[in-house]
């Protein structure tokens, strides 16, 4: 009925032209995001990829640091997509947590300490707002799509985190002992290795691992003695990167706002 009362107003080539999206008419509006629902698929599939390294690790290393890997993956996308800064961290808050949830229950079945699951969910929390706060400067401090800014977080932080396999058969003689040793301490996966080794094993010592790095064999290196510089490292890049958004967008803002007040003074 709706649709016919709006037909009865006007013929029917005006009806064509109006009907149909265009620059003059424009589109009609998308559907706002409900910022409350954006934590929903992330947690399931949080829990998912938490369930399938357990399964195929059990409550091992591996189980800890395939969680890091697929949180490097699957965080930026995740993020761009939504549109408001509550979706956002609900998104990141649900990534965390799903996984975290499985390593808790891997840790309760193995009967490992607690400390051991206080330090594995501090590290990927620090890691999860490091790749959101670089999705947020490049989706709306710099403007990037969805799609072009969560491609590039997940390229660098798959790169950042597996550096020791590719980077390492580049690192030669003192100097790269010297590059190694500024780039382990603050690494997620040689933070976590320093807390969960002593009772896991060492992630370089591991049969795959260890055809896989030169670390440890032409490259001397020790683990950091803790998590420290991992979460300093990570929330400062994460809050510098949230920083520089808020001041891009207020700065395009206001120039926007100003625009605008010449159009109107002009008109």
């Amino acid at each position: 009925m709706a649709l016919q009362d709006e037909f009865n107003g006007m013929n029917a080539p005006d009806f064509l032209v109006e009907s149909i999206p265009n620059i003059v008419h424009g589109a009609k509006p998308r559907a706002a995001q409900n910022p409350w629902l954006a934590g929903i698929f992330p947690f399931i599939l949080s829990i998912a990829v938490g369930v399938l390294c357990y399964r195929a690790a059990g409550a091992s290393l591996g189980l800890f640091l395939g969680g890091l890997l697929f949180a490097g993956l699957l965080t930026g996308p995740i993020v761009a997509a939504e549109s408001t800064w509550l979706g956002r961290s609900l998104a990141m808050a649900a990534m965390v947590h799903g996984l975290a949830g499985v390593w808790l229950y891997a840790v309760v079945q193995a009967e490992l300490d607690f400390s051991f699951w206080a330090a594995s969910y501090l590290v990927l929390a620090s890691l999860v707002i490091a790749i959101g706060g670089l999705t947020a400067l490049l989706r709306w401090g710099f403007r990037l799509g969805p799609t072009g800014s969560g491609a590039i977080t997940s390229f660098l932080s798959t790169a950042w985190l597996l550096w020791p396999i590719w980077l390492s058969p580049a690192l030669h003689g003192q100097s790269g002992v010297r590059i190694a040793r500024w780039l382990v301490p603050a690494h997620p996966i040689f933070a976590l290795n320093s807390v969960l080794g002593p009772k896991l094993g060492y992630w370089a010592e591991q049969a795959i691992a260890y055809n896989l790095t030169n670390l440890g064999d032409d490259i001397g290196y020790s683990l950091p003695a803790g998590i420290l510089w991992c979460l300093l490292l990570h929330l400062g890049f994460g809050l510098v990167c949230v920083g520089i958004t808020a001041v891009r967008w207020t700065l395009t803002s206001t120039s926007t706002i100003a625009a605008n007040d010449s159009s109107d003074m002009i008109a």
